[in-house]
């Protein structure tokens, strides 16, 4: 087991070398040729791994056994890598090096160094790759510097340093006209960034997450015409350089702040002035809720603080809710996207006049139990609400006259969806093409419209998946053309048959295969003949330690 982890890493490390720098290791072309004897079977077991991350498997026994290999192909990807990057250290920063000759007039446009831990930097002449499109440094552990000659890389768009010691870009960064994306994610000894604004309009994403020693984002990288379509900011305990950094941008786009678990008040979160950035047409919200889990652990485990340390865990979930409202967008917005948000509430704004939002994700927000009013939002298409599991009831949303894309899932609490879900008006959704109901247990009635009234007229595709307590739907859904189903679901053998359905062209079975039911396929092929039928793989989105978290934060006010 061990010589096929070890094959599959040292493929791996194959694969991601460019050509002209593994011809010039003659031992590794060798040991590549010895373990081609073993591709059959590393072939087998690639797809038994692939297909336990796609199932996500859940049996501990298998888990453990997933885990402890992969941590075997760690610690031997280790030893590999000391002394293969000591050979390619040796010869990237020798300039009279064969392995560096190549760089010149090279038409190579990918660089990848991942993983070299021994490597402290690159030669001069990697100025001389005019045509490299990406260079990725991740997880150079020792990399220390980048030379001045990387302002010469014109075509270079993506530049990947994270998890480097690296303390500071070159100015000639900010010569490269076409840069669009600086990755320097946990390069905790990053202490400033370059001032020089020469020709970086065209960077729209900035990764600083984890960079506890970066203080300030220099205005000079930062000029109003930049960020015009994605900025990812990721917040850090320990640095100085906070939301106040983003009232210096003129943004325009996409805004996406994760680790929002480290902004200490509503004052901090107000200092991002996003209320005030009318050019801004989407933001993402996020927190992280592994802080919050390892607060629940220490006063579930630490008895002599339980106390402190409730009370801790009870003033930082306080905290977000405060965050949150700090965070309102200016009025402009089309997209909206909220994570991970661990208050009991939404503010207030959510519910103010938004006259062009048009989506809304809503997701893994475990303790939230009621949902804004969003019945003003007259133009919104997409409403996604994911893991919301403390929500008993759901919005009016029938009357939305421009849904199109309406997904529900993990709502554990929500048991009927009655006259609240339509709406008083004529009819109800109107326009919606595409709906979503998955992982919904507790859901038992879904009841008719108003009599007179007509109802998802223009419903083309239905999921209703892992609702196990739904015994009974509306009496029609005239436009249905697909449908998703679980295997088990009594509703194949119920509503299916009764005419429900009469434009039903393609029912998707998930998880069919099961041997508990080996007949349904076939009773559903009889009685829909007209009807084919497709199988496809589903899993619950929920979490173990999902849901052991919901159970414990329930108990808290």
């Amino acid at each position: 087991m061990t010589d096929v982890v070890a094959s599959g890493i040292l493929s791996s490390l194959l694969d991601r070398l460019p050509n002209q720098i593994v011809d010039e290791f003659g031992w590794l072309r060798d040991i590549g040729a010895e373990l081609k004897k073993l591709e059959g079977t590393l072939s087998i077991i690639r797809d038994v791994l692939e297909d336990a991350e796609e199932r996500q498997v859940q049996e501990k026994a298998l888990r453990g056994w997933l885990r402890r290999l992969k941590d075997v192909a760690y610690d031997i990807d280790d030893l590999l890598d000391e002394d293969f990057t000591r050979n390619r250290k040796r010869s990237l920063t020798d300039p009279e090096s064969s392995t560096t000759s190549w760089m010149k007039g090279t038409n190579l446009q990918v660089l990848d160094l991942q993983g070299c831990r021994f490597l402290k930097e690159v030669p001069d002449s990697i100025g001389n790759l005019f045509n490299l499109v990406i260079l990725n440094l991740e997880r150079c552990t020792s990399f220390v510097s980048l030379p001045t000659s990387i302002g010469h890389l014109k075509s270079l768009q993506t530049l990947n340093l994270a998890y480097t010691r690296i303390k500071k870009l070159p100015e000639s960064v900010c010569c490269l006209s076409d840069l669009r994306s600086i990755n320097l994610t946990s390069c905790y000894f990053l202490r400033e960034l370059p001032e020089n604004k020469q020709n970086t309009e065209s960077l729209t994403c900035l990764c600083t997450g984890h960079c506890h020693k970066l203080t300030c984002i220099p205005a000079g990288l930062v000029q109003p015409s930049y960020f015009r379509d994605l900025l990812l900011f990721e917040l850090c305990e320990k640095s100085e350089c906070g939301l106040k950094e983003l009232n210096k941008l003129n943004l325009e786009g996409f805004l996406w702040i994760a680790n929002l678990e480290n902004v200490k008040n509503f004052q901090q979160a107000r200092e991002a002035n996003l209320i005030e950035m009318d050019g801004l047409h989407s933001v993402g919200l996020a927190w992280d809720l592994d802080t919050y889990k390892k607060k629940m652990e220490a006063y579930s485990t630490r008895t002599n603080v339980e106390g402190r340390s409730r009370q801790g865990l009870i003033n930082a979930l306080a905290v977000a809710e405060e965050v949150l409202n700090g965070l309102q967008p200016h009025e402009n917005l089309t997209l909206l996207a909220i994570f991970c948000y661990p208050g009991k509430i939404f503010p207030k704004w959510l519910e103010s006049s938004f006259p062009n939002l048009v989506e809304i994700y809503l997701s893994s927000c475990f303790r939230c139990e009621t949902l804004p009013r969003i019945s003003q939002l007259h133009n919104l298409e997409t409403l996604s609400l994911k893991k919301l599991p403390a929500v008993k009831s759901l919005p009016l949303l029938g009357q939305l006259p421009a849904l199109k894309v309406l997904n529900l899932a993990s709502l554990l609490a929500v048991k009927s969806l009655g006259s609240e879900f339509y709406g008083a008006g004529d009819g109800a959704f109107p326009v919606l093409e595409n709906l979503s109901l998955e992982h919904m247990p507790e859901l038992e009635e879904w009841c008719e419209a108003s009599a007179g009234r007509r109802s998802f007229p223009r419903l083309w595709e239905l999921r209703l998946l892992d609702c196990r307590k739904l015994k009974e739907l509306p009496s029609s859904f005239p436009s249905v053309e697909q449908l998703y189903l679980c295997a088990n679901s009594e509703l194949l053998l119920s509503s299916l048959p009764s005419g429900t359905f009469p434009s039903l062209k393609i029912v998707h079975l998930a998880n069919s295969y099961d041997p508990a039911r080996p007949s349904v396929p076939q009773i559903l092929a009889e009685r829909l003949t007209s009807v084919k039928c497709l199988d496809f793989y589903w899993w619950n989105p929920m979490h173990d330690d999902d849901l052991d978290f919901i159970k414990r934060t329930a108990e808290l006010p």
